[in-house]
């Protein structure tokens, strides 16, 4: 079985007329949604892909990609979803990274919107929305192929293809739903880009899975009015929605508005937090500031995961209180960080913290996270696959407490001062309260002086203020994180909107280190 032959047999049974997905003011039944998984297939057999192809979907346009993304599964292709990078205007660049996409996962074939298709000009393009036909289709054929090659996010290196198979994709599903009981009426919403994880697993398809409706509108439009995402969750009564923490941030401050218009958020059980480092000030800001649309503090959900295993990792129980833990991060304890407990493993997934030597941790000691999981990724394209009882290291350190997993960083980006282990997502918050810094705008990093033989820490912050306020500003920031024990080498202020991210949206701490590696000299 796979995710395609459960959505025919929904299609095709007593719920084929009742909501499945809405794309704005359009609205599939569950007839109408394998209708256009199946046409999209017919139309992709014509143009000559098969069981077996690897495809590229540029997934700008929301519908265009839900229908490219299925139909590739309804005929046992496999599908891998990709963006355009954030901030760029150069077509070219463009094009190029979605070329370099197809080249990593040997794709023969490219599939754009109408809106990209007079800009990606090779031979093997197909315009998704002219993907139509007619003809049967068997989606049970495919169980025994990959379901999809995901691109990490390449924020500490060249993206590799991560590859997951039908029974894989289904089974993690399965014990996503296992871990996340959500009552009979649920609706979701999502906005998140279909091109990362997140937002095709947990947005799209884990509504699909359970069988409840899904508001389903892209980033743009998130950007574009990001008020309307409330309104959205109060008009919809939605139960269950995803977003990173750099959302939730921003929505403090639509709090004020909230309340005046009356929304009402009572209904609102999984306020998925993930995909990023997750801050316990925010959650706690926004858990008062909302409080008076019905919010819960317990509504939030925060979350580990990532591509390598398939998507999540842990989860917390629905509803329940959430749990944070305050520990020092040097010997002489100077300075201090509060973690949010993300959850205990999913059913079937085992977790472990080691250390350098992959020797066991106990419990409160910062290690590297170590998972594996029979619903975790085959293997990574182009390398040898795992073996069943294989640990996948996931590159991101944590610690234990009760069977609860605390996150702190990426192994690859701890900043090691002196002796001293510095957080970057510790050191980007404190930072981020500064007046004058940009929200969401700051990278912390650790840049190597061969001269004083260890790293030094540099704290780069966007703002919109004057170049003559910078010089205060940057001395501001020391003062902040003096006063929670940290010291650092340098700040450097940059324009608004110019940290180098991901097409996710994902800090990419080494270029900006990079771009600093000459000032550290």
């Amino acid at each position: 079985m796979t995710l395609m032959s459960l959505l025919r047999d929904r299609a095709t049974g007593a719920t084929a007329d009742a909501a499945g997905l809405h794309l704005g003011g359009e609205t599939w039944s569950w007839a109408r949604y394998w209708e256009e998984a199946r046409s999209a297939a017919a139309g992709l057999r014509a143009a000559g892909v098969a069981r077996g192809d690897h495809v590229v979907v540029v997934a700008l346009d929301v519908a265009t990609s839900v229908r490219a993304i299925l139909g590739a599964w309804a005929i046992g292709a496999t599908v891998t979803p990709v963006g355009i990078p954030l901030r760029v205007d150069d077509v070219a660049a463009c094009v190029r990274h979605v070329a370099d996409c197809a080249q990593i996962v040997d794709a023969r074939t490219i599939i754009v919107p109408r809106m990209a298709a007079g800009f990606v000009t090779a031979p093997n393009v197909l315009v998704g929305d002219d993907l139509a036909g007619d003809g049967d289709v068997d989606p049970d054929a495919a169980t025994g192929e990959l379901a999809l090659l995901q691109l990490t996010s390449g924020t500490t290196g060249r993206p590799r293809g991560v590859m997951v198979s039908h029974e894989r994709l289904l089974a993690h599903l399965g014990a996503m739903a296992h871990a996340l009981p959500l009552r009979a009426d649920a609706v979701g919403l999502s906005w998140l880009p279909l091109f990362h994880d997140m937002g095709l697993i947990g947005g799209l398809l884990f509504p699909l899975f359970c069988g409840f409706p899904l508001h389903l509108t892209s980033p743009q439009a998130f950007r574009a009015n990001p008020f309307g995402w409330l309104e959205n969750l109060a008009r919809y009564r939605v139960a269950i929605t995803p977003a990173p923490p750099s959302v939730w941030g921003l929505c403090t401050r639509l709090a004020p508005r909230a309340v005046e218009r009356g929304l009402d958020l009572s209904h609102l059980d999984c306020a998925l937090v993930g995909a990023e480092p997750i801050s316990a000030r925010v959650l706690g800001e926004l858990a008062t500031a909302l409080a008076p649309c019905g919010f819960s503090r317990e509504a939030f959900f925060p979350v580990y995961g990532l591509a390598e295993a398939t998507l999540a990792v842990t989860f917390p129980r629905v509803r329940a209180p959430r749990t944070f833990d305050r520990i020092p991060l040097d010997a002489d304890g100077r300075a201090h960080a509060t973690f949010v407990g993300v959850g205990r493993p999913l059913p079937g997934t085992e977790l472990r913290i080691v250390d350098a030597d992959a020797q066991l941790l106990p419990e409160r000691a910062i290690g590297r996270i170590q998972i594996r999981a029979p619903h975790a990724m085959v293997g990574y394209y182009g390398e040898p696959a795992l073996g069943p009882r294989d640990w996948i290291d996931t590159g991101d350190l944590g610690y234990l407490v009760t069977g609860e997993l605390f996150v702190t960083g990426r192994h690859k980006e701890l900043i090691i001062r002196a002796g001293q282990n510095l957080v970057p997502a510790h050191l980007e918050e404190i930072a981020a309260r500064v007046e004058g810094v940009r929200a969401g705008g700051v990278a912390a990093v650790g840049v190597w002086s061969e001269r004083l033989a260890t790293e030094r820490a540099w704290v780069v912050a966007e703002t919109r203020a004057p170049a003559t306020e910078h010089a205060a500003l940057a001395q501001a920031i020391r003062d902040a994180l003096k006063a929670h024990g940290i010291d650092i080498d340098g700040v450097h202020l940059i324009g608004a909107g110019t940290l180098p991210k991901t097409t996710s949206g994902k800090l990419v701490r080494g270029r900006v280190a990079e771009l600093l590696a000459h000032e550290a000299a």
